[in-house]
């Protein structure tokens, strides 16, 4: 596993197209490796979209029994405790169809490793 902490997509809007996506996740990867991180950039063409991650983690990242992550996964979500979506961090609503009960910034999330 590793930890996907940013991803660039267009979402239709003509502002991510893929070389500026591709680009973009590959220069933050960039950042962050210069900053001593084990960083990552991964491509997927197919749904246009491009994500960075961060660490490498076996397959005890995430207890099986009580779903709570290993330490090494917790240290690495204490250092990046926002997943940034084109490079900004976006609001998650606990209930969309009610904005006013409150949002939460979208955090992190385990990713598969790709095997190809």
């Amino acid at each position: 596993f590793t930890l996907e902490v940013a991803v660039w997509g267009d979402f239709e809007s003509g502002e991510f197209p893929k070389a500026k996506r591709r680009q973009a996740s590959e220069v933050y990867a960039s950042e962050l490796r210069k900053k001593g991180f084990e960083a990552f950039f991964y491509h997927n063409d197919d749904v246009g979209l491009s994500s960075v991650t961060v660490g490498l983690f076996g397959h005890n990242a995430v207890d099986a029994e009580t779903g709570f992550f290993s330490p090494e996964v917790d240290a690495m979500l204490s250092r990046f405790p926002v997943r940034l979506v084109n490079g900004q961090e976006v609001q998650v609503y606990f209930d969309p169809a009610n904005p006013s009960i409150g949002s939460n910034v979208q955090q992190p999330c385990l990713a598969e490793v790709p095997i190809d």
